[in-house]
């Protein structure tokens, strides 16, 4: 085995944690932002009171809508991609495969498996991959949601 493809998939293994790292730290921001709105604007706070929308025109009620809307998915979003995925994987890089994998690994050992690293390094990176890709779906659709908030929030302000 050339020990070329063992190192990429060691250094794509490391690209995609760090990529996990990244949305979580961008999901962080998101959360902190709508947090922030609504902790600083009563207009925002309104927004999510029912007795809001019968005291206010109909076009005012609408926008307050879409922001209440716009926030929640938001949060939600930006909440669920902080949140550990389960994926499943036998890696023994993967703590949840323990300590089966562990029992592998000896056997790997034992049995002078010369594949057994490489192939372990891709199972990884392949669950690796896998949560990258659900992290920053979920974090397109909080960063979307943010920007419609910000948009409503902003229309709320104006015709106010």
């Amino acid at each position: 085995m050339d020990d070329r493809y063992l190192q990429y998939l060691e250094a794509a293994n490391r690209t995609f944690v760090d990529q996990i790292k990244s949305a979580d730290q961008k999901a962080a921001y998101v959360l902190t932002v709508v947090l922030a709105l609504l902790v600083s604007s009563a207009d925002a706070r309104d927004a999510f009171r029912w007795t809001a929308y019968s005291e206010r025109p109909l076009h005012l009620a609408l926008i307050g809508a879409a922001l209440s809307a716009s926030v929640m998915v938001a949060f939600i979003a930006a909440l669920s991609v902080t949140l550990p995925r389960i994926r499943p994987g036998r890696s023994v890089l993967y703590w949840g495969a323990w300590p089966a994998a562990g029992d592998r690994l000896i056997e790997a050992r034992d049995g002078d498996r010369t594949d057994f690293i490489f192939d372990e390094y891709y199972q990884s990176t392949r669950v690796l991959a896998g949560i990258c890709l659900s992290k920053f779906r979920t974090l397109r659709l909080a960063f979307l949601s943010l920007l419609a908030a910000a948009a409503s929030y902003g229309l709320l302000l104006v015709f106010a």
